[in-house]
């Protein structure tokens, strides 16, 4: 039944995962994260990163659970994978893949920006941003933004 099931969606377009799923699902209030639990040597898998990426970029928070590191966003581990890219494009990504509107502080979570500097620079990347007409700051919500292009031409 599942197998047939499994065929039909994939038949319909759909990318099926049966693996890579989050050891934990937890709910406190209305928060919600995705927790995948290693020891401290361990990495994930790529069916892991794929699904932890997908739930963080609808706008969950997902995060790597070590023994030493505690608690780690997965943002913050998918950005030392790719350490050519710079941190102004990395936020610029995350804007463009935003649903709607967000606040600062979501993307410094995913992002995992914690330094004054980080936060200066992605103030002046938002600004540019705002300036450009891509993004519209929400005065009434301190720190919340609204995406009015997607698919941006990031170069301008």
């Amino acid at each position: 039944m599942e197998e047939d099931l499994r065929a039909r969606l994939e038949r319909e377009g759909w990318q099926v995962m049966h693996t890579g799923w989050p050891d934990f699902l937890c709910v406190k209030g209305n928060q919600t994260i995705f927790v995948e639990a290693k020891t401290d040597n361990g990495r994930l898998s790529k069916e892991q990163a794929f699904v932890l990426d997908h739930l963080r970029k609808l706008g969950l928070r997902c995060y790597k659970w070590t023994p030493s590191n505690r608690l780690e966003p997965i943002g913050k581990l998918l950005l030392r994978k790719h350490r050519g890219n710079s941190l102004s494009s990395y936020i610029r990504n995350w804007v463009d893949n935003a649903n709607g509107q967000f606040h600062t502080s979501e993307l410094d979570t995913d992002l995992g920006i914690t330094s004054r500097q980080g936060k200066s620079l992605r103030r002046g990347v938002l600004k540019i941003l705002c300036d450009q007409g891509k993004l519209k700051r929400i005065h009434e919500l301190v720190g919340t933004y609204r995406v009015i292009s997607k698919g941006i031409d990031w170069q301008s």
